[in-house]
């Protein structure tokens, strides 16, 4: 005991040894059960806040389609690359933006008004 840093250091590694072993016997649950209950919670008390996986299915199946009606009107707009790659990327993050509708609507096609 004639050096005291070396016995702090030797109860600090002590410590921080016993913390590890006592949380690999901890038993947590894991991030996937943690979803699922949440979503099971939600569906006990508010079900009609939660879709059903065909409606799901199918909001998924209507925006994929959306996505690629605006990408086929975006390929035949006479535009730079530089802005249609712009536009592209925000028809993925954001199908109905504010942006994609205003360059949509200066081109002022017929086909483009069901989109």
């Amino acid at each position: 005991m004639k050096n005291p840093k070396l016995f702090v250091v030797c109860l600090g590694v002590v410590w921080f040894c016993f913390g590890k072993l006592h949380s690999q016997t901890t038993d947590y649950t894991s991030t996937a059960e943690t979803l699922t209950t949440k979503r099971t919670l939600m569906e006990r008390y508010e079900p009609d806040m939660v879709l059903t996986p065909k409606e799901r299915e199918q909001l998924k199946k209507k925006r994929l389609a959306a996505i690629k009606k605006g990408r086929e009107t975006l390929d035949t707009m006479d535009i730079s690359q530089r802005k249609r790659r712009k536009l592209i990327k925000a028809l993925y993050l954001k199908p109905f933006s504010n942006r994609l509708n205003r360059a949509i609507a200066a081109t002022g096609t017929e086909e483009d008004e069901e989109y």
